[in-house]
């Protein structure tokens, strides 16, 4: 009877963190997508360079070119409905993901 029990509650925690991990990755799939509109934007715009992906590595860096781009002021309120979407770190290691499928 107990090891049923038991059973019946980890089947039910499976399915919660199951939901949960599902809604954690879809949303970082619409701020990855988000993301790469901007980058995108911004490399047409010739706010990002060839060298600025290329060389764009650390975390300095990035943060360092979010900045620039968010500075823009057509790209700006797209920052925002990223940061409503996700934590500003969470930005920085999508960058970091979208910059490494560009060098590559």
């Amino acid at each position: 009877m107990q090891s049923s029990t038991a059973f019946r509650i980890m089947q039910a925690l499976e399915s919660q963190l199951r939901a949960d991990l599902l809604e954690v990755t879809d949303t970082l799939h619409r701020a990855e997508d988000l993301i790469g509109q901007i980058l995108l934007a911004s490399i047409q715009k010739g706010l990002i360079s060839d060298a600025d992906i290329r060389d764009t590595v650390t975390q300095d860096a990035i943060e360092t070119l979010w900045r620039s781009i968010a500075s823009d002021a057509d790209i700006a309120l797209g920052e925002k409905r990223v940061l409503l979407i996700v934590s500003r770190f969470d930005v920085y290691l999508l960058i970091d993901t979208l910059l490494s499928g560009l060098r590559a």
